[in-house]
């Protein structure tokens, strides 16, 4: 999860499930974006529905979306920035969060967009997934410390 104030009003908080996928609804034309409201923990979907004639759609929760093809842009309004990009499979998966204060965490997604296959911070620090036959096998995180680069990897059981 993660915890944006996306909303204008003290009541429409957001965690946004960022490993669940944007949605368009081809019927209505409109995107669907799957978030918890952090009051009741409730899971809604947020539409945007599209301005005119332009790219850009809008929430009454004051959100923006900017369609630019393959790449789908969401502005909330306290500054922050969710890319999603469109992959092989279909689903268009955020694969970008940056903070109005520059803070940035990247997702990185296997080729086929099937799985997360790890986690790039803007300092530096990783989380990497090594995955078996049967889901995750361990994690690799890397980070600096006192100016060298340590690595620990643990392992799921």
């Amino acid at each position: 999860m993660y915890r944006t104030r996306a909303g204008r009003v003290q009541d429409n908080q957001f965690d946004f499930p960022i490993f669940k996928p944007l949605e368009f609804d081809e019927k209505l034309g409109t995107y669907l974006m799957p978030a918890v409201l952090r009051r009741d923990r409730k899971l809604v979907f947020i539409e945007f529905t599209r301005l005119g004639r332009t790219n850009i759609f809008s929430t009454r929760e004051g959100l923006e979306l900017v369609d630019q093809g393959n790449m789908k842009t969401i502005r909330a309004a306290n500054g922050a920035r969710f890319l999603f990009v469109h992959y092989p499979d279909g689903k268009l998966r955020c694969a970008t969060i940056k903070e109005s204060t520059g803070v940035t965490l990247n997702l990185l997604y296997t080729s086929n967009g099937l799985a997360l296959h790890g986690v790039v911070d803007s300092s530096g620090r990783s989380l990497t997934f090594n995955y078996g036959d049967e889901g995750i096998r361990s994690l690799t995180q890397t980070w600096i410390a006192n100016l060298e680069g340590v690595t620990k990897t643990w392992a799921i059981r």
